[in-house]
């Protein structure tokens, strides 16, 4: 009908602007990896990297979203750069642990990082970074600090770095040999010790070890997180049998160094070369605090996680659809208002000679 037509184009109107607002919200973010510059230093040349096919299955169970590889300027200085992001800290932390060597020196850079002459490597957030310098110089570890403070930033559980490696006693412990895994690819790279059969990463376990000095030589400490004690139960069993049955499956270990306990979800296993007194006080030293493994599991690959960014998605989803049914109102009604007074009528219909009465009362 004519008369209606202008009430027609505002809630065509209207339908647009909540159609169009609906897709920015949804639309995820899609910042570059790595910025045009920092501290001084020009991209040269961008481009998307795919990972080797050695490296691949490892980054995957990271969850790597994407790899990109640039190379910056500064003066006569020139540096390249490899930037993995994944979907949250966990992954970058995993990443760091999988690309870190033995030889590379710790060094504070964004949340965590390391380095051996020209060659580093660093995390920060959600990303994680190699760094080859061509001639590296004193302010290396500067300029890195700055690109780690450029680079996309995280909230929220994803923003929480896996707090499992935080229960290896500090003690003796070699920090660079600190590895953290989230399936067998990763796990094998960084030198497991323990079957994976037995680890079953099928069951959503994830797994930090890490070498002590020993008046023998050298022990490796492995922590398994499963996401319930009961699962860490059926595996402490499976272990303790596969040591009494088959000790040569996890590798050059002197017999008396092969032990097993549980804490909770947490389960520890020793190897190596640990007399029994080290290997019980390392054991010994691990207390299970629920808490703690709350935060990690939030943080990594578990149910838990998942439950808890559904909560959120739901929570973002229904703040979304309240500020539609906001605007959708003021554009109807209000639009409604404008068409009535334009035409010279009262803002109420309730005055209107076509307004429909019983007149019930009379």
């Amino acid at each position: 009908m004519p008369s209606h037509s202008p009430y027609i184009r505002i809630v065509q109107a209207a339908a647009t602007v909540l159609l169009a607002s609906a897709a920015a919200f949804a639309a995820p973010s899609s910042k570059p990896a790595l910025p045009a510059s920092f501290a001084g230093w020009q991209q040269q040349s961008s481009a998307p990297q795919s990972p080797t096919p050695a490296d691949a299955a490892a980054l995957k169970e990271f969850g790597l979203t994407q790899a990109t590889a640039a190379t910056y300027e500064h003066g006569a200085q020139k540096v390249t750069l490899q930037a993995f992001s994944f979907p949250d800290a966990t992954g970058a932390y995993g990443a760091f642990t999988y690309f870190r060597q033995p030889d590379m020196r710790d060094l504070k850079i964004g949340n965590g990082g390391a380095a051996n002459g020209t060659h580093y490597a660093f995390w920060s957030g959600a990303t994680m970074v190699e760094a080859d310098f061509a001639r590296p110089d004193a302010a290396a570890r500067h300029v890195l600090s700055e690109l780690a403070a450029a680079l996309p930033k995280t909230a929220g559980p994803e923003a929480i770095a896996p707090s499992l490696p935080a229960y290896l006693p500090a003690q003796s412990l070699d920090p660079a040999s600190v590895h953290y895994s989230l399936g067998p690819a990763s796990y094998a790279h960084d030198g497991g010790q323990l079957p994976a059969q037995i680890i079953d990463f099928s069951r959503d376990a994830e797994v930090v070890s890490g070498e002590y000095r020993a008046r023998r030589g050298k022990g490796t400490l492995t922590l398994i997180n499963y996401p319930t004690p009961q699962m860490a139960l059926d595996r402490e069993h499976a272990f303790a049998a596969a040591l009494k049955a088959n000790p040569s499956a996890f590798g050059a270990s002197d017999p008396e160094s092969l032990l097993v306990r549980r804490a909770g979800p947490l389960l520890a296993v020793t190897t190596g070369h640990l007399d029994p007194g080290e290997a019980r006080k390392l054991l010994d030293d691990i207390h299970y605090n629920a808490g703690i493994v709350w935060s990690n599991t939030l943080a990594g690959s578990g149910e838990a996680k998942k439950t808890a960014s559904l909560l959120l998605s739901i929570a973002y989803m229904t703040i979304a659809l309240a500020l539609a049914a906001l605007v959708l109102g003021v554009f109807l009604g209000g639009g409604r208002a404008l068409i009535r007074m334009a035409r010279g009528k009262p803002l109420s219909t309730m005055n209107d000679d076509d307004f429909i009465s019983l007149k019930l009362g009379r």
